[in-house]
């Protein structure tokens, strides 16, 4: 707790992986329920973010040795926040490369802040604590998925009981959107405390 460099990228850590789970989730359901595609097709689709995660992640770390990472984390945390507020144009009639669209920026937002926070969190603490501070990031960022899932299924059980999801997809729609902007106040807040390490980070190379 008295590492504020630590705190601040575990802390962010967790609040940005709120997303990981449970825009996924309700992506999911929404292309399957309410568009009518196959299980089979929402997969494929889903599949994109996690693709381009693990092809620009790399270059996101090499970046983040050579110029600020805090800098580097906050531009993936902003990118997270633009994929949720485009989640909210969803609708009824949506074409289903919005929602590939979506899951692009949501993915390269992970991919630009995965490596970089992970860089801040090991240069935090000295070579004999990097064990310990990789098990608190591997922890933020489980925390943060099921603290994401929580919202999801609380909205999810608030919104339409138990009824089917497909029962009602003008609920579902709705229920997917209060999610979203839940999401995004959420990232919001994370952007707003990566932002100031961004800051510090210059001055202390100044």
């Amino acid at each position: 707790m008295k590492n504020i460099v630590l705190r601040g990228a575990l802390l962010v850590q967790w609040l940005l992986y709120c997303n990981a789970f449970g825009s996924v989730f309700m992506l999911s359901l929404y292309m399957q329920t309410v568009l009518g595609h196959s299980a089979n097709t929402a997969g494929q689709v889903l599949a994109i973010g996690t693709l381009l995660m693990a092809a620009v992640a790399p270059v996101a770390g090499i970046l983040s040795d050579r110029y600020r990472a805090a800098l580097i984390a906050s531009c993936g945390v902003a990118l997270v926040l633009v994929a949720a507020l485009m989640a909210l144009g969803l609708g009824g009639g949506s074409h289903l490369l919005h929602v590939g669209l979506v899951l692009a920026v949501q993915g390269l937002g992970f991919a630009f802040f995965s490596s970089p926070n992970m860089t801040m969190v090991m240069n935090a603490v000295p070579p004999d604590r990097a064990g310990i501070a990789s098990a608190l990031s591997a922890g933020a960022r489980s925390l943060g998925m099921v603290s994401g899932m929580l919202i999801v299924g609380a909205l999810i059980s608030v919104n339409l009981g138990h009824d089917p999801v497909g029962a009602d997809p003008d609920r579902l729609v709705a229920t997917m959107h209060a999610s979203f902007w839940i999401l995004a106040a959420i990232t919001a807040l994370a952007l707003a405390l990566s932002l100031p390490a961004s800051f510090r980070s210059r001055r202390q190379r100044a």
